[in-house]
């Protein structure tokens, strides 16, 4: 699970976005509120530029052969909206450098904390799709997921960005609106989904590199296995802007501390920190489904209520089997069994709770990569030995057992 810290680490740059700064990857739309229109009519056709300035209204009123003297003229006169553009093209820069450097600094601090004290060798791949009961491929599909998610959608992107090209952004609230909107050219539709489709690659790519430290690595290796995972995740981040036009289902993370830890500390973290990282006993992944999204408009459940299938494992000392060497010295823990565990339970979807606090929405944005600690039915997936141990479980609140 140390793609989480990856995912926290890149979620900076959505708090920056949500300052008023644009997405690197959707360029700002030029502000209105000016009076800068453009209208366009035939062959024939006339651009007329309205220009408001301190005093005067300059109106040009030039045929296509004169328009790039018109918008060269335009962009040299003394305008707010000039000045508007001139700032925001600096800002997306300075996003942009930020989310490299964050970044390359995240992947500093995972070699440092994952792999420093490792024996390194040449790259190779290494099969470990049996390991831990696959709750470690689950955990590069959330990742991936929500590392794609902040690249193709800002925390609260302005109502004009889903409005046509001459809109002022105010328009009757949408579905989407208060969800998680993604750009699309809803004006006529016809829009190429760029920024969609590089926000995932850009999710993918951005797991790659983590995936090539482990192929250096003696007691790791690159794995198709966690490959596939990621461009899962990735994918359905993008499947649902395409299909959609909103994310109606979030993958989500929950975590308990398990007595297994003790056993095997540097495997499975010396403190809370580490075991919510290492120990994957402890670790649950959910799939949240807003029910709403799918029902008739007139419904009358919640927007935000959400019903939570989660999944995960239990007994597991080890990746493969619970026998290790600590040196000469076998340990034998075989008794113990492994098992997997399958979950229903309810869920928010904290995206779809209104507000026009811009905290509230980035702390909303967070959240949503959260499963909340609410009574779960359990189901155990393992051989029933004990008479006491039932298959079927409700477990009042989940995260304290």
């Amino acid at each position: 699970m140390k793609y989480l810290i990856a995912f926290i680490v890149t979620f900076s740059t959505t708090t920056i976005q949500a300052q008023g700064l644009p997405h690197p990857l959707n360029p700002p739309l030029p502000d209105l509120r000016y009076g800068t229109g453009l209208k366009e009519r035939g062959i024939g056709r006339d651009v007329v530029y309205n220009v408001s300035t301190i005093g005067r209204d300059v109106v040009h009123n030039v045929s296509t052969i004169g328009r790039d003297v018109a918008l060269q003229r335009l962009y040299q006169s003394p305008s707010p909206f000039n000045d508007t553009l001139t700032s925001k093209n600096k800002n997306r820069k300075w996003v942009a450098v930020a989310g490299a450097v964050l970044y390359s600094v995240t992947l500093f601090g995972l070699n440092e904390l994952w792999y420093k004290n490792t024996p390194r060798s040449r790259f190779h791949f290494f099969n470990d799709n049996r390991e831990w009961l696959q709750v470690d491929k689950v955990g590069h599909f959330y990742s991936a997921f929500h590392l794609s998610r902040i690249l193709i959608s800002p925390t609260s992107p302005p109502a004009s960005r889903n409005a046509g090209p001459m809109s002022t952004g105010h328009r009757p609230p949408q579905r989407g609106d208060f969800t998680t909107p993604i750009a699309k050219g809803k004006s006529d539709g016809k829009a190429p989904p760029a920024r969609g489709v590089g926000g995932a690659a850009l999710g993918f790519l951005a797991m790659t590199p983590i995936e090539i430290l482990d192929g250096f690595s003696a007691q790791h290796g690159a794995s198709w296995g966690d490959l596939i995972a990621n461009a899962a995740g990735s994918g359905l981040a993008l499947g649902q802007y395409l299909l959609w036009d909103e994310l109606r289902i979030y993958p989500k993370y929950s975590f308990h501390q398990t007595r297994f830890a003790p056993e095997r500390p540097n495997l499975l973290g010396l403190n809370l920190l580490q075991q919510s990282l290492k120990d994957y006993n402890g670790q649950t992944y959910w799939l949240s489904v807003n029910i709403a999204s799918f029902l008739n408009n007139d419904t009358k459940l919640p927007p935000w209520l959400n019903v939570s299938f989660g999944y995960g494992a239990h007994g597991m000392l080890g990746g493969f089997e619970n026998r290790w060497y600590q040196g000469d010295s076998l340990t034998d823990r075989s008794d113990e069994q492994r098992y997997r565990q399958y979950y229903l339970s309810l869920d928010i979807d904290w995206m779809r709770i209104k507000t026009n606090r811009k905290f509230l929405k980035s702390l909303f944005y967070i959240l949503n990569a959260f499963q909340i600690p609410v009574p779960a039915l359990e189901f155990n997936a393992g051989r029933i030995t004990d008479p006491a141990k039932k298959r079927l479980t409700l477990q009042l609140i989940y995260f304290t057992r």
